[in-house]
């Protein structure tokens, strides 16, 4: 299936037992086949150009640029890490170890940046038309956690004891179990060209949409997501953001660029349980401007 399809490059779900391209023993059963079949009817002719490949047992996504500029700009975009790309299969492990000391020597702006990322992945995955039951029981203890241990991110690394550390595991945890049930949403989408462009960590990145993402959520279920965090209102969480993460504001032409960006990948508009469109996206970017 096509899940981003511009002038540009296509997004595919690839499925496990299909070949990328042609080889020994598969000429005609290919993702490549099905995309020129697809196309039949494009002018110019479409001439798949992968920008990344799976293996044939592997099911993920796969880029596909349409003209070989666009393969040429995507293929450097990708080898300076500016794409981000996730592993194409899920990891169940019988055995998963939460130990404290892991962060006995992480620098301060890792575990604030850390936490901040956390506390996205509660509020996603509360505020997602995928949620579940389950899921919002998850993030509601989750987010109990978090508030529980929101002075210690002031505090200065080495000063943390054992027992806090481990805290802040556990609430990663928790937020980590209630992401896994309903997948990210708009913030995170729009944070990846906070990262690429403006060199922002990925927590700092996120925790900059979240207050236009909760502002753009019903009044009560606003409220209830902040309180259950340990924020009055969204000036409490933008107030607490900047203490930690830094007054650095966003440029315009790094926000617009991530509005376009998000406005091609409907599988993460799809997930907010409010309608959204460019303008409501604008607002959701702009809003710590």
């Amino acid at each position: 299936s096509i899940l981003v399809e511009t002038a540009d490059y296509v997004a595919v779900n690839k499925p496990a037992a299909m070949p990328t391209h042609p080889s020994h023993g598969h000429f005609d059963d290919t993702l490549a086949n099905a995309l020129v079949y697809h196309y039949k009817n494009a002018v110019p002719p479409f001439c798949p150009r992968f920008v990344n490949r799976l293996d044939r047992g592997t099911s993920g996504v796969v880029l596909v640029a349409r003209h070989a500029l666009a393969a040429a700009t995507l293929s450097r975009a990708m080898a300076a890490g500016k794409m981000k790309g996730s592993i194409p299969y899920k990891i169940f492990a019988d055995t998963a170890l939460i130990d404290g000391k892991y962060l006995a020597f992480a620098p301060d702006r890792v575990i604030r940046n850390t936490a901040v990322d956390a506390l996205a992945h509660l509020w996603e995955s509360a505020l997602n038309r995928d949620a579940t039951t389950y899921s919002v029981m998850v993030a509601e203890a989750g987010l109990h956690a978090w508030r529980d241990n929101r002075a210690l991110l002031k505090k200065e690394s080495p000063s943390l004891t054992d027992d806090e550390r481990l805290r802040l595991m556990h609430a990663s945890t928790l937020a980590g179990m209630a992401i896994a049930q309903t997948g990210t949403s708009i913030p995170h989408a729009l944070s990846y060209t906070a990262t690429t462009d403006a060199g922002f960590a990925h927590g700092r990145a996120v925790g900059y949409f979240q207050a236009g993402y909760l502002a753009a959520a019903d009044e009560d279920t606003r409220k209830n997501l902040l309180r259950a965090a340990g924020f009055s209102s969204l000036q409490a969480y933008e107030d607490f953001f900047r203490e930690v993460c830094g007054e650095e504001k966003l440029p315009a032409e790094i926000l617009e660029k991530a509005v376009d960006a998000v406005m091609h990948t409907p599988a993460k508009l799809e997930k907010a349980p409010f309608q959204v469109d460019r303008e409501t996206l604008r607002k959701i970017a702009f809003f710590m401007d």
